[in-house]
């Protein structure tokens, strides 16, 4: 995962991502780093708020 992102699945039982906590559509951490991976890709960098909008359900 890129240094500016944290997602994961500890004590919350759904993948989720901070600062929020907010639940995202993937169930396993690997499907999301694809997403992850994929929109860095496209974008050429990180966009949180675009890839959070990707992201969240």
């Amino acid at each position: 995962m890129p240094d500016n992102i944290l997602i994961d699945n500890f004590h919350h039982g759904h993948v989720h991502i901070h600062p929020d906590r907010r639940e995202i559509k993937t169930q396993d951490l690997q499907s999301t780093l694809i997403i992850v991976l994929k929109h860095i890709s496209t974008n050429k960098e990180v966009q949180y708020g675009k890839l959070r909008g990707v992201l969240i359900i």
